[in-house]
């Protein structure tokens, strides 16, 4: 069996990505020692509580990063230490029966992309003879950052439920409905958002006629090449390539 962990990334009217971290189960306390032994370091070396929850987007951004998974305090990294800090935490992850696939879709379509997901998902687990439980921030479809009831998620992911539902029974590889999580208090929701967002922009890097001027000229800010550079760098060090699915 394996622990699926699923965070989104793109832009949002030329194209949405879905990224997968797949955890073979007897694997799982290995990657978070490895993961954790990462905490420490980035702790030691640029003051990051292991509390703080690690969001790409505000730490390639060089915003403020919520100090504790409280959201005590906050912590500001510069746009010059975190590519250094995003290498150190993704080259973590690969490892023994760890794996990754991304999905992309064109247009602004999520659950056509979470279809696609699905179905890759399906597939691999098929080949490896195993099953998937998926996991998904349950902020992700939320509103800003504010408290949402548990039930307001509910309501927020019934469409991904749904697709979950329309997967044949008698074969279906992956169990149940997808597990919503909170970011803050998940270490592997937030390894998938740090490497969602690295293969979003790994892929503008590849594939620039697929993405409009803005998403290009983010691409090409200065800590964004370093760690677009990363992130490949941690692509070559998992046991088997990653894929990246992408339909027109």
């Amino acid at each position: 069996m394996h622990l699926c962990y699923v965070d989104d990334s793109g832009e949002p009217r030329s194209g949405v990505t879905y990224t997968a971290l797949l955890v073979r189960d007897r694997e799982w306390s290995p990657l978070l020692e490895r993961w954790i032994g990462a905490r420490r370091s980035i702790s030691s070396r640029f003051g990051i509580s292991k509390n703080a929850e690690l969001h790409a987007s505000p730490l390639m951004g060089g915003r403020n990063i919520r100090g504790s998974a409280l959201g005590d305090e906050k912590q500001r990294i510069t746009k010059h230490q975190a590519p250094t800090i995003y290498r150190d935490m993704v080259s973590a992850v690969p490892g023994p029966g760890v794996h990754l696939i991304t999905v992309g879709v064109k247009g602004s379509d999520s659950m056509t992309a979470y279809a696609l997901l699905l179905e890759e998902l399906e597939k691999w687990a098929t080949q490896e003879d195993s099953y998937l439980l998926m996991m998904y921030d349950g902020k992700e479809l939320g509103r800003g950052d504010s408290v949402e009831s548990e039930d307001a998620i509910l309501r927020d992911h019934s469409p991904l439920r749904a697709l979950h539902r329309e997967l044949p029974i008698k074969s279906r590889r992956i169990i149940e409905d997808v597990v919503t999580k909170d970011s803050r208090y998940s270490q592997f929701i937030q390894a998938v958002d740090l490497l969602a967002y690295g293969a979003f922009y790994h892929d503008v890097w590849q594939n620039p006629d697929r993405w409009p001027r803005k998403v290009r000229d983010a691409q090409s800010a200065d800590q964004r090449i370093r760690m677009t550079r990363y992130f490949a760098q941690t692509l070559d060090k998992f046991d088997t390539v990653p894929n990246f699915v992408w339909v027109d």
